[in-house]
């Protein structure tokens, strides 16, 4: 991948996050573009060659919103649709009313963002 006779020189190519110093994480890349979602719940659609970035709208559940004693966690994917030709990031969250993760008292709710309709 890596020979002597490529550039090693570094550069920034900056952040699109609003708060580049809160810690986020790689959901998922694709042809170049890459998803990010980061703890304040903002998600961020990036395309890094050409320094373009896009922020998603809110779709998984607010923490904030969750009441006490409510186990919640929430599991992301970014990917590409070849039957529609889009662009897809998948929030999928998961609450239960107590600590031991019985399957009886799961709730999931999924929504997808999809950048073709910006919805």
């Amino acid at each position: 991948m890596f020979n002597k006779e490529q550039s090693t020189e570094l550069f920034d190519i900056g952040s699109p996050m609003e708060n580049p110093t809160i810690y986020s994480w790689i959901v998922g890349s694709v042809n170049g573009l890459i998803c990010l979602y980061s703890k304040i719940e903002e998600t961020v659609l990036w395309n890094p060659a050409v320094k373009k970035s896009k922020k998603l709208p809110t779709l998984g559940a607010k923490y904030n919103l969750i009441p006490m004693g409510i186990f919640f966690y929430t599991k992301y994917g970014f990917g590409y649709d070849d039957s529609s030709d889009d662009y897809k990031a998948l929030f999928i969250d998961h609450c239960c009313d107590s600590y031991n993760d019985e399957v009886s008292n799961m709730r999931i709710v999924v929504n997808i963002y999809s950048l073709r309709t910006d919805s």
